[in-house]
């Protein structure tokens, strides 16, 4: 069965922080909490600055961490492949929590629920796009199936290997577990993908 997951084109992101900030006013979230996140790095090559624009979310993995560690079944997947919570069930341990390698999800002090991107299910239940997708006025987000083609897949793979967690460990050496769906599309260089992986990665983790 096909995967969804979001798409970014980074030529064409201008790190707005549009789709931020219209992830959090639908999602309600609390003061300092994301679902989405964008960053902007000012990145120097042989002598020439540039700046790498990113928006991060939660990757939906094909072998989500977040969902083995909740010992109360409150994580599940959908048919698309979407990660969602399931707020009944949920008693707001944090093993989802501490499990996730992204900072995608957390516990809400409000709720005392888990909580996470679920793809704007609402939004797509009417016909419509999730709300970061819809807020994006470049268009360099999307929400689709994911492209399994070799080309696609080559890209991802270098995505993931990108990431670095912390100082104990590397997503290249965990990603070959969660199976994280990214994509992000005409990167320039890989030295601009491994600056702004690296400082999106920390950022969701702070």
């Amino acid at each position: 069965m096909a995967r969804w997951g979001f798409v970014l084109d980074q030529e064409k992101c201008t790190g707005c922080n549009a789709c931020q900030i219209a992830c959090k006013d639908r999602n309600h979230l609390e003061p300092g909490k994301n679902f989405r996140r964008s960053d902007t790095v000012c990145l120097k090559e042989n002598g020439i600055t540039k700046y790498a624009h990113f928006s991060g979310g939660c990757h939906h993995c094909g072998e989500p961490a977040c969902l083995a560690a909740c010992p109360f079944d409150a994580m599940r997947k959908t048919e698309e492949g979407i990660i969602v919570v399931d707020e009944a069930l949920c008693r707001g341990c944090g093993a989802c929590e501490r499990a996730c390698m992204y900072g995608a999800v957390y516990v809400s002090e409000w709720s005392h629920k888990a909580m996470k991107c679920d793809g704007c299910a609402e939004l797509r239940a009417q016909g419509r796009q999730p709300a970061c997708v819809e807020a994006c006025p470049t268009h360099c987000l999307e929400f689709r199936k994911i492209d399994e083609d070799e080309k696609e897949k080559a890209l991802v793979a270098e995505l993931t290997a990108a990431f670095v967690v912390n100082e104990k460990t590397t997503a290249k050496a965990k990603t070959s577990a969660t199976e994280p769906v990214i994509s992000s599309v005409k990167m320039e260089t890989s030295v601009e993908l491994a600056e702004a992986l690296h400082k999106v990665s920390a950022f969701f983790a702070s």
